[in-house]
């Protein structure tokens, strides 16, 4: 076994010589060939460096040109240039588009002549100003509006990037602007264009950005428009101009549209651009980076050279006295391996890789599978992984390619059990010869925790997904940026592996936001505060997002910062919807500070925090004066009052807060009008604070006028009860004459008179009574009018009363040939308590109308109960004809006084027009109901309701069930009605 170590000893040295050998001798040969070797792959790099350039750049404008098109989507401009709103919407909106967007130095739109109609100007960082229409300019002559009517309508070209002029001279310090214009139409014809200058100086240093490089910005004729010495920035403004040629005079042919130039120190290429100029990119190896290369390579010459001098001196000396203590060395390895492997913590065991039996198994390996050092002997690697016979030496195989992976195995323990394990193992070289020498750990509850592990994974992606934010890592030491597929999504890029992630994430942020946002991650990479900022993004389609940003560093066991886990959120719609209600905030400000009425918010402490313009002229004290002090507000009320104020504002606080109230309002200089309030309490959850918002209507001329009309209509109140009064008293007053002249004619007609003189004392008769009956109207009129009818209430007999009006009214009814007919309910045959008086004045009026109205058919009193108890019955009469009917829009004014359905009936049927409206009350006074349902020519119906208490029953009632089963003869005069009605 020496003789092998020393073998073995020999190898190793002359391997050892010869490795470093040929390592100096590549070094040596890489230097002497490649010395200039970072120049050239800087150079072969330029050209996909320009082409990225070229694209970014193309972004940059294609984000410009969607912004106006937005412009002039957007309702706010089109309807301006319609004519539907005024230029205010307009100007309001072209100042929040240059507001969020940073780099607008000027936006504004000219008509078809040429004149300035919009214009906003950003005159410092976040310092805009719109103009007045006398401010605005005639533009008619410039060369972009003359040039931009003969372009397509609605489709956007650029100007070249060129220094702002002010007044005919260049701005200093030197602004690079680039003006992006739309024109417009209008039924296909020239109608104005929209213009927009654009801050080029941010987008330039960041696209020139590139520290391998020293790259030069050209226009066409050389002249320089950026370079990394500022001193020779746009070149032709220089006190004396020059192009780029001074320093290259020989190069004059470079600048070539159709093909890239290319030498050993430079390359040149056009960039493919919709400008109005021809741009170039000239690209230098910057000398300070090859500078840096060539020192590395010489450093890292004379480090090797002198490793390789050290180490082949030292690896003699070490390996002339390793050979005499390698042999000892190896039996002590030995017996502290055996040592290792019995005592080890791990479960260790070697097995014979021809046939699969175990050799040996250590204590830990004994303990985990349950067997003892005896039984393991006798054991085959099959009893534990329980694998076929025909699969064993597939298996002895696989374990001594002695893979860089562990092996994955189920074993069985001596009790039955299962466990997954994963197995490493070797083929190791022992004085038995080779032995599979394995190391088993027992990755069943590890496998657990990974399923757990992937299920919470999985619901945290679905979880981002839902509330869409991606999650990223950071990791310092690599500098690699790691994405969730979230990620890819909000930033509309694919999952590619192959990517530079934290430079496609850089590529990706807004130039304008770019310096801060990097800004900030590298301050929270120090540990000392957490990640949180916003900045907008464009997407490759050019969409432009909005994005909050949000991570922590992650420390490592000694506390130093490692990595940093965060997340990104596109918060596009939650800013738009920020601005959208920036905008009705402000337009329900305008809203409420010019509305015609006071409105003010009151807090819980009582301070006014908030009056509009019409409260504060009305009262003489501004909002701030109003807002100094609690109750400020209470010297606008009258001192009566003012001692309510503190409890108006707790009536909030406990829910109790009048929603309606009318008190006045006192001015600074003592006028004062009157205010209806409305009042509502408002919580604020954000504040939590309780508040209450008033708002004032003047009322006083409102006031004034009911006031008045109270009073004329008391007056008139009390004109009517007089009225009413004397038509009493003069009714009764000539009623007693009239019933003497009644008595007296009906005296005369019992004497002997001549047929003349008793046709004339009849007519005189019958006048007299007509006379009567319209004196009882007009007095039942005017006490109803003056309240003093009084009703008698008495027990009565529904049947009775009906039976009397039937009577009364049974010989004018037999004169027209009219039947009357009775419908009444037998449950109706009781005693109630009423003024049976009025009531059969009901009934006459309305059957008297009736009979009055119908020359043919029949009449029919109808009655039946709608509820009855032991002592109530509310109860709905009808009276139903077959007569002329009445017009639907007559019905409406029929209860009205001294009103018939048309004034012809008077002629013709007589009457004074106070019968209906005498019974509307009569049957009111008695809680009831009167209504009428009519049908011109074929009938009407006067229905009404009323209520009455049962009388006291005396005597036996009338049992109806004893004529049940009887039979009875009916004999009656039938005379075929007009219009039966049931």
């Amino acid at each position: 076994m020496k003789n092998q170590t020393d073998s073995r000893f020999h190898n190793s040295l002359l391997l050892a010589a010869f490795g470093f050998l040929i390592i100096f001798s590549f070094i040596a040969t890489d230097y002497y060939f490649n010395y200039d070797s970072a120049k050239v792959s800087a150079l072969e790099n330029a050209s996909p460096k320009s082409y990225e350039r070229e694209k970014r750049f193309q972004r940059f404008l294609t984000l410009l040109g969607q912004q106006l098109h937005s412009i002039r989507n957007f309702p706010d401009f089109s309807n301006f240039l319609e004519g539907k709103v005024s230029k205010d919407h307009a100007e309001n909106y072209f100042l929040n588009i240059a507001q969020t967007q940073g780099n607008i130095m000027q936006l504004r739109y000219l008509d078809a002549s040429g004149h300035e109609r919009i214009r906003v100007d950003q005159l410092a960082a976040n310092t805009f100003k719109t103009f007045k229409i006398k401010d605005l300019q005639d533009k008619s002559h410039r060369d972009y509006f003359i040039e931009g009517k003969t372009k397509p309508i609605d489709q956007v070209w650029y100007s070249k990037v060129d220094l702002n002029i002010e007044q005919g001279v260049v701005e200093v310090p030197f602004k690079p602007t680039l003006r992006v214009i739309m024109p417009l139409g209008k039924d296909g014809q020239f109608n104005g264009m929209l213009v927009m200058n654009v801050y080029m100086q941010g987008f330039i240093d960041e696209l020139m950005r590139m520290p391998l490089y020293s790259p030069v910005l050209l226009n066409a004729d050389g002249e320089i428009l950026w370079h990394s010495d500022a001193e020779l920035n746009w070149s032709a403004y220089q006190q004396k101009p020059f192009t780029i040629f001074k320093f290259y005079p020989q190069l004059t042919s470079v600048l070539d549209k159709s093909k890239p130039y290319k030498d050993s120190d430079r390359f040149v290429r056009r960039l493919d651009l919709p400008l109005a100029q021809d741009l170039y990119l000239w690209f230098e190896v910057n000398p300070v980076y090859l500078q840096a290369e060539r020192v590395r390579y010489q450093q890292s010459l004379t480090v090797v050279s002198a490793f390789v001098a050290l180490f082949t001196f030292l690896a003699i000396l070490f390996f002339s006295k390793l050979n005499a203590r390698l042999y000892d060395q190896v039996l002590r390895s030995k017996a502290q391996f055996e040592a290792m492997f019995k005592k080890h913590s791990a479960v260790m065991l070697l097995i014979d890789p021809d046939n699969g039996d175990i050799k040996e198994a250590n204590t830990s390996a004994c303990k985990f599978y349950g067997y003892s050092p005896e039984q393991f002997s006798k054991k085959n690697i099959q009893s534990l992984n329980e694998i076929d016979q025909a699969n064993l030496p597939e298996t002895l195989s696989k374990l001594q390619g002695a893979g860089t992976e562990p092996y994955h195995f189920v074993h069985r323990l001596s009790n039955g059990e299962y466990r997954d394990v994963d197995v490493d193992a070797s083929l190791i070289d022992t004085e038995d010869g080779n032995l599979i020498f394995e190391i088993i750990k027992d990755v069943t509850q590890e496998k657990k925790n990974k399923a757990n592990l992937k299920e919470i994974l999985s619901r945290m992606a679905l979880a981002s997904e839902v509330a869409n934010f991606g999650v990223w890592q950071w990791n310092y030491e690599s500098g690699e940026l790691v994405w969730d597929k979230q990620m890819h999504r909000i930033y509309g890029v694919p999952e590619s592996q192959e990517v530079d992630r934290y430079q496609q994430w850089h590529d990706a942020v807004h130039s304008d936001d770019i310096a801060s946002a990097e800004e900030k991650i590298n301050l929270a990479a120090k540990g000392d505060v957490d990640f949180m900022t916003e900045f907008r993004i464009i997407r490759p389609s050019g969409e432009v997002r909005t994005i909050l940003a949000v991570g922590r560093s992650q420390r490592d066991e000694q506390g130093v910062p490692t990595s940093m886990v965060g997340i990104n959120m596109d918060i596009t719609k939650q800013k738009l919807l920020e601005i959208q209600a920036r905008q009705e905030r402000s337009f329900a400000d305008t809203i409420i500070d010019h509305a015609p009425m006071i409105i003010a918010l009151v807090n819980s402490k009582g301070v006014m925090v908030r009056l509009n313009h019409y409260g504060e002229k009305f009262v003489g004290f501004t909002q701030e004066e109003v807002s100094k002090e609690a109750y400020f507000w209470s010297r606008f009320i009258p001192k009566s009052l003012r001692s309510k104020v503190t409890e108006f504002v707790q009536s909030a606080q406990s829910g109790q807060l009048p929603p309606k109230f009318i008190n006045p309002w006192i001015g600074k200089d003592g006028h004062e009008r009157t205010f209806e309030w409305t009042n509502l309490s408002l919580n604020d959850e954000a504040s939590n604070g309780n508040y209450i918002l008033a708002i004032g209507v003047d009322i006083s001329e409102e006031e004034a006028i009911k006031e008045n009309l109270l009073v004329s209509v008391k007056n008139a109140e009390q004109s009517n009860n007089l009225k009413s009064e004397f038509l009493a008293n003069m009714s009764h007053e000539i009623r007693t004459p009239l019933n003497g002249i009644i008595g007296l004619t009906n005296l005369m007609l019992k004497t002997p008179l001549n047929l003349q003189q008793r046709d004339y004392i009849e007519q005189s008769l019958q006048s007299s009574k007509t006379l009567l009956r319209i004196l009882n109207d007009i007095l039942d009129y005017s006490k109803i009018e003056a309240n003093r009818l009084d009703l008698d209430v008495q027990a009565f007999s529904l049947e009775q009363i009906l039976q009397n009006s039937i009577s009364l009214f049974s010989y004018a009814a037999n004169q027209k040939g009219l039947e009357l007919h009775i419908d009444l309910s037998t449950d109706l045959y009781i005693s109630m308590l009423g003024d049976s008086l009025r009531i059969e004045q009901i009934f006459n009026n309305l059957l008297g109308n009736a009979i009055k109205f119908t020359n043919e058919g029949d009449i029919t009193i109808q009655a039946f109960a709608r509820s009855v108890t032991e002592s109530d019955a509310e109860i709905e009469f009808r009276v139903m004809d077959t007569g002329i009917g009445i017009p639907e829009e007559k019905v409406q004014h029929l209860f009205e006084a001294f009103n018939q359905a048309d004034t012809s009936y008077t002629r013709k049927y007589g009457g004074t027009g106070l019968g209906l409206s005498i019974t509307k009350r009569l049957v009111e006074m008695m809680g009831g109901e009167l209504w009428v349902e009519s049908v011109e020519g074929e009938g009407s119906t006067f229905g009404f309701t009323l209520k009455f208490k049962l009388a006291p029953k005396k005597g036996r009632a009338l049992d109806l069930e004893m004529f049940k089963n009887l039979r009875f003869l009916v004999v009656d005069e039938v005379i075929p009605p007009k219009n039966k009605r049931s």
